[in-house]
Protein backbone atom coordinates (compact mmCIF):
# COMPACT_ATOMS: atom_id res chain seq x y z
CA UNK A 1 0.00 0.00 0.00
CA UNK A 2 3.20 2.56 0.15
CA UNK A 3 1.86 4.07 3.59
CA UNK A 4 5.39 3.43 5.46
CA UNK A 5 9.04 4.27 4.65
CA UNK A 6 11.38 1.74 6.35
CA UNK A 7 15.25 2.05 6.64
CA UNK A 8 16.83 -0.84 5.61
CA UNK A 9 21.04 -0.05 5.14
CA UNK A 10 23.32 3.02 4.65
CA UNK A 11 26.12 3.42 2.34
CA UNK A 12 29.37 2.99 3.92
CA UNK A 13 31.22 4.02 0.60
CA UNK A 14 30.85 5.82 -2.51
CA UNK A 15 32.61 6.82 -5.69
CA UNK A 16 33.23 10.51 -6.24
CA UNK A 17 34.08 11.88 -9.88
CA UNK A 18 35.14 15.47 -10.07
CA UNK A 19 38.05 18.16 -11.33
CA UNK A 20 40.80 18.41 -8.57
CA UNK A 21 40.41 22.65 -8.06
CA UNK A 22 43.28 22.44 -5.15
CA UNK A 23 45.11 19.86 -2.60
CA UNK A 24 46.24 20.57 0.36
CA UNK A 25 48.04 18.36 2.87
CA UNK A 26 44.78 17.01 4.20
CA UNK A 27 42.20 17.50 1.73
CA UNK A 28 41.26 17.52 -1.88
CA UNK A 29 38.51 20.13 -2.90
CA UNK A 30 36.70 18.41 -5.94
CA UNK A 31 34.67 19.97 -8.31
CA UNK A 32 31.41 17.31 -8.80
CA UNK A 33 28.16 17.88 -10.15
CA UNK A 34 28.60 21.58 -10.34
CA UNK A 35 28.98 21.75 -6.84
CA UNK A 36 32.79 21.64 -4.48
CA UNK A 37 33.41 18.85 -1.89
CA UNK A 38 35.66 18.09 0.62
CA UNK A 39 37.12 15.15 0.21
CA UNK A 40 39.59 14.34 2.82
CA UNK A 41 42.75 12.03 4.16
CA UNK A 42 42.39 9.39 6.22
CA UNK A 43 43.86 10.69 9.16
CA UNK A 44 44.15 6.79 10.59
CA UNK A 45 46.52 6.51 8.43
CA UNK A 46 49.31 9.05 8.64
CA UNK A 47 51.65 9.45 11.85
CA UNK A 48 52.46 12.63 13.53
CA UNK A 49 55.46 12.80 11.58
CA UNK A 50 53.77 12.35 8.04
CA UNK A 51 53.49 15.44 5.80
CA UNK A 52 52.67 13.34 2.66
CA UNK A 53 49.36 11.35 4.11
CA UNK A 54 48.08 10.27 0.54
CA UNK A 55 51.11 9.28 -1.85
CA UNK A 56 48.94 9.08 -4.93
CA UNK A 57 47.38 12.12 -4.87
CA UNK A 58 49.84 14.43 -3.14
CA UNK A 59 51.08 15.71 -7.08
CA UNK A 60 47.99 15.95 -8.10
CA UNK A 61 48.24 19.48 -10.00
CA UNK A 62 44.76 21.43 -9.98
CA UNK A 63 42.51 20.41 -13.11
CA UNK A 64 43.45 16.76 -12.60
CA UNK A 65 40.00 14.67 -13.10
CA UNK A 66 39.67 11.82 -10.58
CA UNK A 67 37.86 9.39 -9.48
CA UNK A 68 37.44 8.63 -5.43
CA UNK A 69 36.21 5.51 -3.43
CA UNK A 70 35.09 7.54 -0.38
CA UNK A 71 34.10 6.37 3.04
CA UNK A 72 31.59 8.97 5.40
CA UNK A 73 32.73 9.54 8.09
CA UNK A 74 30.01 11.94 10.39
CA UNK A 75 29.83 14.52 7.78
CA UNK A 76 33.01 14.28 6.23
CA UNK A 77 33.88 12.09 3.08
CA UNK A 78 37.38 10.42 3.54
CA UNK A 79 39.07 9.39 0.83
CA UNK A 80 39.84 5.22 0.57
CA UNK A 81 41.83 5.64 -3.30
CA UNK A 82 41.98 7.97 -5.79
CA UNK A 83 42.31 7.42 -8.99
CA UNK A 84 44.02 10.25 -12.15
CA UNK A 85 41.33 9.34 -14.76
CA UNK A 86 42.23 12.62 -17.08
CA UNK A 87 42.44 16.23 -17.32
CA UNK A 88 40.04 18.96 -17.69
CA UNK A 89 41.06 22.78 -18.80
CA UNK A 90 38.22 24.17 -16.71
CA UNK A 91 35.01 23.46 -14.67
CA UNK A 92 32.06 24.91 -13.73
CA UNK A 93 30.81 25.53 -10.22
CA UNK A 94 27.90 27.15 -8.26
CA UNK A 95 28.57 27.97 -4.96
CA UNK A 96 27.69 30.34 -2.38
CA UNK A 97 30.21 33.28 -1.85
CA UNK A 98 31.26 34.16 1.55
CA UNK A 99 33.99 36.53 0.76
CA UNK A 100 35.17 39.27 -1.74
CA UNK A 101 38.46 40.54 -1.98
CA UNK A 102 40.70 42.30 -4.47
CA UNK A 103 41.79 39.43 -6.50
CA UNK A 104 39.83 36.92 -4.97
CA UNK A 105 36.55 35.05 -4.08
CA UNK A 106 35.99 32.90 -1.16
CA UNK A 107 33.29 30.06 -1.37
CA UNK A 108 31.37 27.43 0.83
CA UNK A 109 32.73 23.88 0.46
CA UNK A 110 30.45 20.76 1.03
CA UNK A 111 32.40 18.60 3.95
CA UNK A 112 35.01 21.89 4.48
CA UNK A 113 34.43 24.19 8.08
CA UNK A 114 36.39 27.06 6.06
CA UNK A 115 35.80 28.75 2.75
CA UNK A 116 38.04 27.97 -0.23
CA UNK A 117 39.53 31.13 -1.31
CA UNK A 118 40.24 31.26 -5.27
CA UNK A 119 42.20 33.83 -7.50
CA UNK A 120 40.59 36.39 -9.97
CA UNK A 121 42.04 36.71 -13.42
CA UNK A 122 44.41 39.99 -12.99
CA UNK A 123 42.29 42.97 -12.77
CA UNK A 124 38.99 41.77 -12.14
CA UNK A 125 37.06 43.04 -8.82
CA UNK A 126 33.44 41.58 -7.58
CA UNK A 127 31.51 44.06 -5.94
CA UNK A 128 31.26 42.92 -2.30
CA UNK A 129 27.58 42.86 -2.35
CA UNK A 130 28.11 39.23 -3.72
CA UNK A 131 28.38 38.00 -0.56
CA UNK A 132 25.88 35.52 0.61
CA UNK A 133 24.55 35.35 -2.97
CA UNK A 134 24.89 31.76 -4.25
CA UNK A 135 26.80 32.21 -8.21
CA UNK A 136 27.74 30.03 -11.03
CA UNK A 137 31.51 30.91 -11.92
CA UNK A 138 34.21 28.96 -14.25
CA UNK A 139 37.68 27.78 -12.99
CA UNK A 140 40.10 27.77 -15.27
CA UNK A 141 43.41 25.61 -15.05
CA UNK A 142 46.50 26.83 -16.24
CA UNK A 143 50.22 27.08 -14.99
CA UNK A 144 49.47 24.64 -12.29
CA UNK A 145 46.72 27.05 -10.64
CA UNK A 146 42.90 27.42 -10.39
CA UNK A 147 41.52 30.43 -10.92
CA UNK A 148 38.23 31.67 -10.99
CA UNK A 149 35.61 34.11 -13.60
CA UNK A 150 32.61 35.06 -13.75
CA UNK A 151 30.21 32.48 -15.48
CA UNK A 152 29.04 34.61 -18.82
CA UNK A 153 26.53 32.11 -19.93
CA UNK A 154 24.41 30.85 -17.37
CA UNK A 155 24.17 28.09 -15.18
CA UNK A 156 22.79 25.37 -18.45
CA UNK A 157 25.32 22.54 -18.39
CA UNK A 158 29.16 21.94 -18.29
CA UNK A 159 31.07 24.03 -20.35
CA UNK A 160 34.22 22.91 -19.34
CA UNK A 161 36.65 21.59 -21.83
CA UNK A 162 37.77 18.32 -20.65
CA UNK A 163 40.58 15.70 -21.95
CA UNK A 164 40.17 12.25 -21.12
CA UNK A 165 37.74 10.65 -19.53
CA UNK A 166 37.02 13.62 -17.06
CA UNK A 167 33.56 15.00 -15.50
CA UNK A 168 32.17 16.97 -13.28
CA UNK A 169 29.54 13.92 -12.42
CA UNK A 170 29.07 12.15 -8.56
CA UNK A 171 28.31 9.00 -7.88
CA UNK A 172 27.32 6.43 -5.73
Amino acid sequence: SGSSVRVVGRAAHATVRGVLVRKTTHTMYLSAGHRLLAVHSSRALASASDNNPNPSTSSLPPGSTVQSTVSFSGSELEDDDTQVVGTANSTQITATITAVAAGSISVTVTGATTPLTIPLPAGLTLPASLVGQQITFTVTFAGGEAQASPDQQGSSGDQGSQNGQGGNGGGG
